[in-house]
């Protein structure tokens, strides 16, 4: 098993190409999953999953809820909501998966701040920290 570390500074976008890379080279008919707190996919990384649902790869989300009681993970959510709708115009139906994150006053939960994603049933898992928005990918 392989483990690779990136850190603040090393690179910009390098976060961005792994993510498209590994996209690209998911096998028609896997699924990527994809759990983040702050997803707004960039040109490279919505071009990557365009791409890939062309040839058979789906994508199932896990993100923040539109109506999140954190007021940033609501902001990312309604965003997003504009962005899959023009993913849905540029992909096959059953292509992608959107789950929203809920939480649980009773837990104290307001939102997920994890950052996951797995890439096909045989494909690496990362682990992170960096939030998948132009602003993250890029510094």
């Amino acid at each position: 098993m392989r483990s690779e570390q990136l850190h603040p500074g090393q690179g910009k976008g390098k976060i961005e190409r792994l993510y498209a890379q590994l996209i690209a080279a998911t096998p028609s008919g896997e699924t990527v999953t994809i759990s983040n707190s702050y997803f707004l996919p960039t040109r490279p990384l919505r071009d990557a999953i365009i791409t890939a649902a062309a040839r058979g790869v789906r994508f199932r989300l896990l993100l923040n809820a539109s109506d999140a009681k954190d007021p940033a993970a609501r902001v990312f959510g309604l965003a997003f909501r504009d962005e899959l709708r023009r993913l849905w115009k540029r992909l096959p139906a059953e292509a992608i998966e959107v789950f929203e994150w809920q939480g649980s006053a009773k837990r104290n939960e307001a939102s997920i701040h994890q950052k996951i994603a797995a890439f096909g049933r045989r494909g690496p898992i990362l682990v992170g920290s960096a939030n998948l928005d132009a602003l993250s990918v890029s510094h």
